[in-house]
């Protein structure tokens, strides 16, 4: 993933995880901080639907793809 949002999460002081990456390429790194600094823990209640949908197709693609695999095990 992009070498930007990894440094711009670790200079506002947010965790580096994949939701957060794809949360601030998909709503913008200033929205997703507003949100964790306003819900801490809960940042991702803030989300918007269209952000929230983003990452419930990533997290299916992805799921889809492990199990697939596991099936080849």
């Amino acid at each position: 993933m992009n070498v930007e949002i990894p440094r711009l999460l670790k200079s506002f002081n947010l965790p580096d995880t994949v939701e957060t990456r794809l949360s601030c390429y998909n709503w913008g790194i200033g929205n997703i901080k507003k949100a964790y600094e306003k819900y801490g823990d809960d940042w991702q209640d803030a989300l918007p639907q269209e952000t929230k949908g983003y990452l419930m197709k990533y997290n299916k693609l992805i799921g889809s793809k492990y199990h697939k695999m596991s099936l080849c095990l």
